[in-house]
């Protein structure tokens, strides 16, 4: 099988070093932030909980008007 021709094997390279470089940029820019590692449940659950929350402190003024009216 024949090599192939020098310029071919450059323009390679360069290709190569350029992606590397992409890839270290890449890197620097993203790699270094928090990925949110909680569940879907937990995240679920919170929000539950918030709901729950606000509405212990929230009078239902529906039950204050049918108070004594039956």
């Amino acid at each position: 099988m024949p090599l192939p021709p020098l310029s071919e094997l450059n323009a390679a390279k360069r290709e190569n070093q350029d992606y590397e470089l992409a890839c270290v940029e890449y890197e620097k820019t993203y790699g270094e932030k928090v990925v949110n590692t909680r569940s879907v449940r937990e995240r679920i659950q919170q929000k539950e909980q918030i709901v729950k929350d606000r509405e212990l402190g929230r009078e239902n003024p529906a039950k204050q008007k049918d108070k004594g009216a039956r």
